[in-house]
């Protein structure tokens, strides 16, 4: 009842000046004597003054209180500069805490295209049904990066909004919907209805893989810095995955940028012309962590060469903890002449893995036949094919680069035959 009544003396407080004129104007009209109404006040006077006076004008106080009221919460007089449509199946709601008080957390997420001629900056968001203002981040139009960036003219532009509401709002495993309403730096309003919020999806327990290995207990000085720079590289990976495109420390220069993993591989099409590797003479795989464990091979003696390799490709197996970091093992033996062993070490220790680590090393693989293809050799493209054969999975487009690389090799030939 409380409630009701706040609701109430809102409306009363909000619209007072509507109020005010509508008895004004009725009192006019039931007994003023002026010319202009004069017609009217004949009819309308013995009604308004009579027995059901005081609810008729109840009522229309009333609609007139409820029309002002609804004007004001929906009829917005603004001007179109964005389209915005819901991310498919990204926006979700959850349940968290704060203060000891049960919130519901509600993440949307929308593609905005801007289809004005100037800058749009979204300043507020609301979730209408439950009354609650959001946190916006809107992409840049370069990068990935998320922050209180414009629109531009012409572009679209992927928005993360997060609202917070006090209170379980939603049933446990059911969806939400609800209106979200967006303001620009003009003033104008932006209505995306009906948004469904999907239940978040329960995180599935992982079984445990292989232990970590203890690197005190390693005494070997020579696999105790190999085990270290791996275990970094795990790290890198954790941070920068397959989940994401990448490849750990693993990153790819050409054209003056720099990609993490191996890049993409957009191709305009119908079109004659070479896509299958990269012409950029300045394209380049690198890694700082493989840059080290390289410069660290090459300082060692002959023997000690020979231990390097031995206990680098010892962990190139699925049954340790440096399986997701198998991509990391070949690039590394790619760079000291030792990618036969390593593709060979993988094929029959990695394959099977189930967790996409061979899958990352015929990535790697494919990245460097298309940005690295003046490293190989007609006989390292032998031992790469090779090493395909009777491989099952996804191999990319290593079989496509080959071919394209013999055919390089051939050129060179032709050019220079001496």
């Amino acid at each position: 009842m409380k409630k009701v009544l706040r609701i109430v003396v809102k409306i009363l407080y909000d619209h007072i000046t509507g109020i005010v004129s509508g008895l004004i104007v009725c009192f006019i009209v039931g007994a003023s004597e002026f010319t202009p109404i004069k017609i009217y006040s004949s009819v309308l006077k013995p009604i308004i003054f009579s027995y059901y006076s005081g609810w008729i004008v109840f009522l229309l106080l009333l609609l007139f209180v409820c029309a002002r009221y609804l004007r004001s919460r929906y009829n917005y007089s603004s001007a179109e500069t964005i389209k915005c449509v819901p991310r498919f199946n990204s926006n979700r709601w959850s349940l968290g805490a704060h203060e000891n008080r049960t919130i519901t957390h509600f993440i949307c997420k929308l593609h905005v295209t801007n289809i004005s001629e100037v800058n749009i900056f979204l300043l507020t968001a609301k979730l209408e049904r439950h009354k609650s203002d959001g946190w916006i981040l809107v992409q840049h139009h370069q990068n990935n990066m998320f922050g209180s960036y414009p629109i531009l003219p012409g572009h679209i532009a992927e928005v993360h909004i997060s609202f917070g509401v006090m209170g379980v709002k939603c049933k446990k495993g059911k969806s939400c919907f609800s209106r979200v309403m967006l303001t620009d730096q003009l003033g104008n309003h932006h209505k995306i209805d009906k948004i469904e919020f999907l239940p978040t999806r329960e995180k599935q327990v992982e079984p445990p893989g292989p232990p970590s290995e203890e690197i005190n207990k390693i005494n070997d000085p020579i696999e105790k810095q190999i085990a270290a720079v791996l275990q970094a590289e795990i790290d890198r990976y954790k941070n920068c995955g397959r989940r994401v495109g990448g490849l750990g420390s693993i990153q790819t220069t050409y054209k003056q940028q720099t990609h993490k993993g191996v890049g993409g591989d957009s191709r305009e099409p119908d079109s004659p012309r070479l896509q299958s590797i990269c012409i950029d003479p300045n394209a380049n795989i690198h890694s700082d962590n493989a840059l080290i464990l390289t410069k660290y091979y090459n300082s060692l003696k002959s023997d000690d060469k020979d231990t390097f390799i031995k206990c680098i490709l010892k962990r190139l197996t699925k049954e340790t903890a440096y399986a997701v970091v198998g991509y990391f093992i070949i690039f590394v033996c790619f760079r000291i002449g030792e990618l036969p062993k390593a593709l060979e070490t993988a094929k029959s220790k990695l394959r099977n893995d189930g967790a996409h680590c061979f899958s990352n090393v015929l990535m790697l693989l494919d990245g460097l036949l298309k940005y690295e293809h003046k490293l190989f050799t007609s006989e390292m493209l032998d031992e790469v094919e090779h090493f395909l054969e009777g491989i099952d999975e996804y191999t990319f487009r290593i079989h496509e680069r080959i071919n394209v690389v013999r055919t390089m090799l051939l050129k060179k030939i032709l050019v220079s035959p001496d």
